[in-house]
């Protein structure tokens, strides 16, 4: 169930690389200079429509966070620029002067942390980094970007600020000279709620009112001071302050949360297991890694308006009831929430040092995960519903993570919400800078809507960043979720129409809250009147859809209304041939398949080796021809090929695809995505058939955009949550394994992506797709 998504390196590795790239010699050890390089900030090859230097730093400073009337003001604030940065607002911003600004946002504290140094970060320093880690090509300095190459280079900036400059198994420490180390033989006894400690004669002789010891308990590193000496070697504690433990505190890791975390956090004894099925094999990769399937946090308001939450195991389907059942004081009808946890990821790093106090301190959460739900609620709950929560141990258990989780809804009417948004955010403290929050989406987002009034819905993860199991130094409140008003009309055939505006996904964040506490202790940050809030706009989206539920229950997404008057004779006629008309355009392919000859069924074969995976059928006209059949302990594999040489392939996999084994590569192709019409193929849920067509590609290597007029273009049998909207962005061949599906394994039913398509060639493939089933 464990695994790490925040990539990083040791200690060793990265004052070996540094070295290598001529970081630490000669140029980190030293602080700003004459002899630092001189950036032009101004570019001096350009193209139309590049970015300007102002436009640049109203796009770096809302990637982090910060909103502004000013925004040179603001990023001169924030140490993106200094005085010594000549640039008029109009300029066109150069590569340097991008790189530059990108380095410094990273935050000297981080910078420092990652080469190992006390000095000032130079901007020599930050460019040969910038240059070395692939944020800018040397050769690009001096010349403009365009807005989505801009884009592109703040998509490196999270990849680089949530990967290679948060390095994983940093630990440097060192305690104040006075602070005792007690060994586990001088504890008899601890009781960690009341807060009082029973020591062996000979560790108690030597402590006093005031003292600060450190021990392990329980396999963490826990901190405490004497409060009052209670007789007989017990003594009451208190919660010490940083300043009291630690001469030296950096430390920089990251951890991964899963159901079993959550579990043992709350104790098995106290956790009601309902036995779901015995795991097999799960499938792993190369590495050994097992790919789990995650687990489902369910909540539901009983009959006492508690509400009672149930993880499930989505590998074994075994279901826990947590014991965190909880007195809503608001009330709450048909209230069901689901959120399916892929994984939970979470970083910290600490810079703390006696001479400067807390330097820095970051702490990260990487999620990829999906919320559906269908609420009926009367009140405001912006403050959340607590779900569960669990403290996830940093590097050696000196520091920690402890999240606590939530559902946030706002709700006037009843709602069926959906929404995926695969995230990182993170929240960062930096002496004489205050608070900086980033967030990045991973991939693309997905909706869909059954809606009746006002709503927002988000799922709130609530990380603070704790040392010594006492002393709490950051803490970030981070939403994620939709925004949508709906009107609902009944027609008096049955037929139910919304008009639905979604904007998604929104994103809010916070720091210094003095709600937040970690034992009923407040953040070292609050306790500073350090605080912040914000939301990120720039990533949302507004769509407006009409959303229709038929008589029979079909239900659909279309851009206008197909409601009209008819008369009961026009009505009878439309029964009477179809309850679901089909497009001109699969009318026209379907007559087209049946002219050229008579069909063939073909059915797939790896139920032979995987009994339990799903066989399937497909018809296919005389004049194509199956040029390859494959199948195995590793798969299937069937191509069709007609004479033209369009292709439609079949592939079976005996493990479930994730996102990760796809989302990779130089090459980001943006393409427009349409549906065609529902699939034959419906497991208790809607499948469709969809086009999609590329419309630009960027090559990242070469920094390079090419715009297509009429690009390659595929089609594919998908799930209805996957074929929601109208465009899809990719990278390299991943639109091949973006749209398979689970059953149980995985399989994907598609058309080979070509330019060299005839109207004939699309007729004949949507029709074979169209008779792609799961029945002779």
């Amino acid at each position: 169930m464990k695994k790490k998504i925040i990539i990083g390196v040791s200690a060793t590795v990265i004052v070996i690389a540094a070295i290598a790239a001529g970081v630490i010699t000669g140029v980190s050890s030293k602080k700003k200079s004459s002899n630092d390089i001189n950036i032009s900030c101004k570019a001096v090859v350009t193209k139309n429509d590049d970015i300007t230097c102002y436009d640049w730093l109203k796009k770096l400073c809302n990637k982090m966070g910060i909103e502004a009337e000013n925004y040179r003001k603001a990023a001169k604030e924030n140490g993106y620029i200094t005085d010594s940065d000549e640039f008029s607002d109009d300029d066109i911003a150069s590569g340097g002067f991008i790189a530059l600004t990108s380095m410094r946002a990273m935050g000297e504290g981080k910078m420092q942390i990652y080469i190992g140094t006390d000095d000032e970060i130079s901007d020599n320093t930050n460019i040969e980094l910038a240059i070395g880690k692939d944020l800018i090509a040397e050769d690009s300095l001096d010349k403009g970007f365009s807005d989505e190459e801009a884009d592109g280079i703040l998509d490196k900036f999270d990849d680089l600020y949530y990967g290679e400059f948060w390095p994983n198994n940093i630990e440097n420490v060192s305690y104040k000279e006075n602070v005792s180390q007690l060994e586990y033989f001088d504890i008899k006894d601890y009781k960690e709620d009341d807060n009082i400690i029973t020591l062996d004669d000979s560790a108690a002789r030597n402590l006093k009112k005031g003292d600060t010891f450190v021990f392990d308990y329980k396999g963490d590193k826990v901190s405490k001071k004497i409060g009052e000496d209670m007789g007989n070697g017990t003594f009451s504690l208190e919660d010490p302050e940083i300043e009291d433990v630690f001469d030296t505190l950096i430390v920089s890791d990251s951890a991964s949360i899963g159901i079993d975390d959550i579990i043992s956090y709350y104790g098995l004894d106290n956790v009601e297991v309902s036995a779901g099925n015995p795991v097999t094999t799960l499938a792993s990769n190369v590495s050994g890694n097992i790919h789990s399937k995650g687990f489902a946090i369910e909540a539901a308001v009983n009959d006492d308006n508690e509400l009672e939450v149930t993880l499930t195991d989505n590998d074994t389907h075994t279901k826990y009831k947590l014991p965190v059942k909880q007195k809503l004081n608001k009330k709450c009808e048909n209230f069901s929430i689901k959120w399916d946890v892929n994984n939970i990821n979470v970083g910290a790093q600490v810079k703390y040092t006696l001479k400067n106090g807390l330097k820095y301190a970051s702490v990260g959460v990487d999620i990829d995960s999906e919320i559906s739900g269908k609420i009926g609620v009367e009140g405001d709950f912006s403050d959340g519903i607590f779900l569960c929560q669990t403290p996830a141990p940093i590097g050696n258990h000196l520091v920690a993570v402890n999240v606590a989780l939530y559902i946030v809804p706002t709700i006037d009417g009843s709602i069926t919400l959906k929404v995926e948004v695969p995230f990182h955010a993170g929240v960062s403290y930096e002496k004489g800078k205050g608070v900086n929050g980033t967030m990045g989406l991973r991939s693309s987002m997905q909706t869909s809507i059954e809606a009746e009034g006002k709503m927002g819905l988000y799922f709130r993860t609530a990380p603070m960043l704790v040392t010594m199991k006492s002393i709490p130094l950051l803490d970030a409140e981070l939403d994620m979720g939709a925004e949508a008003d709906a009107k609902r009309t009944g027609r008096p055939n049955g037929q139910i129409c919304s008009d639905v505006n979604i904007n998604f996904p929104v994103f809010k964040l916070g720091a210094g809250n003095e709600s937040v506490k970690y034992k009923n202790k407040k953040s070292l940050l609050c306790t500073m009147n350090i605080s912040k809030d914000c939301e990120f706009a720039s990533f949302a989206k507004s769509k407006s859809l009409h959303y229709e539920r038929f008589s029979d229950g079909t239900k659909q997404f279309v851009d206008e209304c197909t409601y009209n008057e008819q008369s009961e004779n026009d009505k009878q006629k439309e029964s009477e041939a179809s309850t679901e008309a089909p497009t001109q355009e699969l009318t026209t392919q379907e007559t087209n398949a049946n002219q050229t000859g008579s069909l063939h069924t073909y059915k797939t074969r790896m139920a032979e080796y995987f009994p339990e995976q799903t066989t399937f059928y497909f018809d296919y006209p005389d004049n194509w021809t199956v040029i390859k059949e494959e199948v195995g302990n590793d798969g299937e594999c069937i191509i069709l090929q007609n004479e033209n040489g369009a292709k439609v392939c079949y592939d079976a996999l005996p493990y479930i695809i994730y996102k990760y084994m796809y989302d990779f590569g130089t090459q980001y192709t943006s393409a427009a995505m349409s549906r065609i019409s529902k699939s034959r193929y419906n497991p208790g849920k809607d499948f469709w058939i969809i086009k999609i067509k590329d419309t630009s590609n960027f090559d990242s290597l070469h920094d390079q955009t090419i715009t297509f007029d009429d690009g390659a273009e595929m089609y594919a049998v998908t799930t209805a949550e996957k074929s929601i909207g109208d465009t899809f962005d990719y990278r390299s061949g991943g639109c091949v394994m973006a749209f398979m599906f689970e059953c149980p394994n995985s399989a994907g039913f598609r058309s080979e992506p070509s330019d060299k398509l005839t109207d004939k060639d699309r007729e004949e493939i949507i029709a074979i797709l169209k008779s792609f089933r799961d029945t002779p």
